[in-house]
């Protein structure tokens, strides 16, 4: 008999007791990791007898598990057993970049500045740092709360009044919406699909402002992050935050540590004890920040930096495709014949849509890229775990974006323009005075921000599909086809692979996506709240 308690009305330690599939319950996560470790140390079928016989009233158990193994040997792989959930919020966007560079082990979720408005204050205050907290001398801090305020009430300003426009330059009447299968004019449809489509319009005109004016935000905007990741994982972010010469990082990371102390503490103190410090200084040292910025340093926006040579990419892609079909080991033709094409086509056409990926014989072809994003794309390009990234300080000496909204409002330009030029002397100033770290806290999103990545050929058509999607950021889509143009140039052969890279042209790009979400809302009964 299939059982989820052992007793009526009292919730077992697990999901069933007799199948083979089950769900651990135990309430501490330390006592969770300890007992699937113990999968590979014990003869027994069923870790839920080891669970009575070992666990069952010991409270103890897990916590003296992870002292003898953890700490004593060093074995670190049974850390990655126990898992957390942690919410850090009240945050700039420079320490949340430091935290979501760890991209093992940790899933992050992060405020969106491209759905959430930023022109309401909190206490009284716009949602940026206070001085104090992030290192800013008491020298500096009228400059630095002037220059903030600034920005933050420009943004608020200009917000309503391109709400205003975008709605005049794309009125509801002229959009076209889905129905019963087709693409049909607002006026066509149903008293019903009215009210979705008038709602998802409202998203989607808020959602198309809100990509322009978050250019105007600081990178000491505070956000909130929302991380679920495992013991192993926590104790890499702590060090990170630790040795990252950032005063917010470092109080991040003591209080990431005091918090995982209460829940995995014979895990979590590797963190700091000698072990910890000495990787500490190895990483310290390695990691020195000695960088001098230049005046209009004029990076690329795009440059494919390395490739290898189309012929030997497709023979390997080829040769490790047919891999698992032939008994003999892997032949790489090297000045034999040309490798089989047609295979790439092939793979092509099965293909239905973008979320067919690629395998992982794509895996093996790579490209390393320069890139000049805004810093306002780089917060997204940086979510692709798989692109190995390098990145520099934030500064205001590569330049700054324009964006489409304000450029095509001659005065909000003119302004716009005359903000970002006093950004490029107030970080100056800040840069001179208490040092390039802390002088990246007074940095508008719009500012230039070169990067270098390596990627795979798999990831890369990954990107492209996901970030050139008419709901994506303008500026996203169009690094997007530059990706896959720069890669088909140098390898013809695979530009088929990027078969789902949308060119299409939609000024609300969200509008669909919106009204495919509220018509399920409205099926539902019920309304989100994106702004709560």
């Amino acid at each position: 008999m299939a059982g989820t308690t052992r007793e009526a009305g009292i919730m077992d330690e697990f999901s069933n007791r007799d199948r083979n599939v089950f769900v651990i319950r135990l309430p501490r996560v330390i006592d969770r990791g300890a007992l699937m470790s113990r999968y590979s140390r014990t003869a027994s079928l069923d870790i839920r007898t080891v669970y009575d016989r070992e666990f069952a009233g010991n409270m103890a158990r897990g916590a003296d598990f992870y002292k003898r193994v953890f700490l004593d040997y060093g074995d670190e792989s049974v850390a990655e057993l126990v898992t957390a959930q942690v919410g850090v919020q009240n945050v700039t966007n420079v320490a949340a970049k430091v935290m979501e560079e760890v991209r093992i082990g940790i899933s992050f979720l992060e405020k969106s500045s491209r759905y959430v408005r930023y022109d309401k204050k909190a206490t009284d205050r716009y949602l940026f740092a206070d001085y104090e907290s992030i290192g800013i001398p008491r020298g500096l801090a009228s400059d630095y709360e002037d220059h903030c305020n600034r920005l933050f009430e420009t943004y608020s300003r200009f917000l309503p009044l391109l709400l205003k426009e975008v709605c005049a330059k794309n009125p509801v009447g002229e959009q076209r919406f889905l129905s019963k299968g087709k693409e049909i004019g607002y006026d066509a449809l149903e008293s019903g699909e009215r009210e979705v489509a008038e709602k998802a319009y409202e998203t989607a005109v808020r959602a198309r402002v809100l990509d322009d004016v978050r250019y105007l935000l600081p990178a000491s905007t505070l956000t909130n992050v929302g991380m679920s990741g495992n013991g192993r994982s926590f104790v890499n972010l702590i060090q990170k935050l630790e040795r990252s010469g950032l005063m917010e990082c470092k109080r991040i990371s003591g209080d990431i540590f005091k918090e995982l102390d209460a829940e995995m503490p014979e895990l979590i103190k590797s963190a700091k004890n000698q072990h910890g410090q000495d990787l500490q200084e190895y990483l310290a040292s390695r990691d020195a920040i000695s960088f001098e910025p230049s005046e209009n340093a004029g990076f690329p926006e795009i440059k494919l930096v390395q490739y290898e040579p189309e012929r030997n990419a497709v023979a390997k892609v080829v040769s490790l495709i047919d891999f698992p079909n032939r008994g003999n080991s892997i032949d790489i033709p090297e000045t034999a014949a040309s490798p089989d094409y047609s295979v790439i086509e092939r793979i092509s056409e099965t293909r239905r849509n973008r979320r067919h990926k690629l395998g992982r014989a794509f895996e093996t072809v790579h490209y390393l890229f320069e890139l000049a994003p805004t810093y306002a794309s780089f917060r997204e390009i940086q979510r692709h775990r798989m692109l190995t990234m390098i990145r520099k300080p934030l500064t205001a000496s590569f330049g700054y974006h324009v964006p489409d909204l304000f450029a095509a409002n001659h005065d909000l330009a003119d302004e716009y323009r005359r903000l970002m030029d006093e950004s490029v002397r107030t970080w100056k100033e800040f840069n001179m005075k208490s040092g390039i770290l802390a002088a990246q806290y007074v940095v508008p999103f719009a500012f230039r921000y070169p990067i270098a990545f390596y990627t795979s050929l798999s990831e890369a058509v990954y990107f492209t599909e996901l970030r050139s999607t008419p709901s994506a950021h303008y500026e996203l889509r169009e690094v997007s086809w530059q990706l896959a143009d720069e890669i088909s140039r140098v390898h013809p052969a695979f530009k088929k692979l990027f078969k789902f890279v949308d060119r299409s042209e939609n000024n609300l790009g969200r509008i669909r996506s919106e009204a495919r979400k509220e018509k399920k809302l409205k099926e539902l009964g019920t309304r989100g709240n994106p702004q709560a």
